[in-house]
């Protein structure tokens, strides 16, 4: 309780990360617009938008990371038309990029989301597409974000053929990342692939 208090006092919580926290899946939802692009939640300009990608991508908070699993869960609930069973594929950070963080943000979204489908119809399917290491998108312009990609993900035949998918990804910015991926499971065999994100 004490070092609660003293970590509190010498470390405060960011005021939008103590909204996040106090917040429901359907509240914030309805504080945030919603995103104009069907496979993405919430729009990525709002203030408390931005607050959770952070606390999902880079600070390992676990409660944003529940957050976006349930936002993300009721989203694929409302608007997945494709079949099931359906396999749920993360996209992958580099091995680089996982040693540097400690963890894939991605794949920690992707087990929330798990953690709310009890009907059992998705199927977390983790390791099945591999991605070489590439400076990160949002360090390029976006005419360079387009075909910097080509060829980064490569997708095991074995796991995904005559299956149907869905990519889980964070954010949607230029789309360059989820198109490449989805050419990558196509190529594999997958039957059908479709992609939700978190926000754009």
């Amino acid at each position: 309780m004490i070092k609660k208090i003293v970590s509190s006092i010498l470390f405060p919580k960011n005021p939008l990360i103590q909204t996040l926290e106090a917040l429901t899946p359907q509240k914030l939802r309805s504080s945030i617009p919603p995103s104009p692009h069907q496979n993405a939640v919430l729009t990525y300009q709002h203030p408390l938008t931005k607050a959770l990608i952070r606390g999902i991508k880079f600070t390992h908070h676990s409660p944003s990371i529940a957050l976006g699993g349930a936002l993300l869960h009721l989203h694929i609930c409302t608007h997945y038309k494709g079949e099931y069973p359906v396999l749920l594929i993360p996209v992958p950070q580099s091995l680089k990029r996982r040693l540097q963080r400690g963890y894939d943000h991605t794949l920690l979204l992707a087990k929330a989301i798990i953690a709310h489908d009890h009907s059992r119809h998705l199927r977390l399917l983790c390791h099945a597409v591999h991605r070489t290491h590439r400076p990160p998108q949002s360090t390029k312009k976006r005419a360079d974000r387009l075909t910097s990609l080509t060829h980064s993900f490569m997708a095991h035949s074995a796991v995904v053929k005559n299956t149907h998918i869905i990519i889980i990804d964070d954010v949607c910015t230029t789309g360059a990342t989820i198109a490449e991926m989805k050419r990558a499971l196509r190529e594999a065999g997958a039957l059908s692939v479709t992609a939700f994100t978190l926000a754009h």
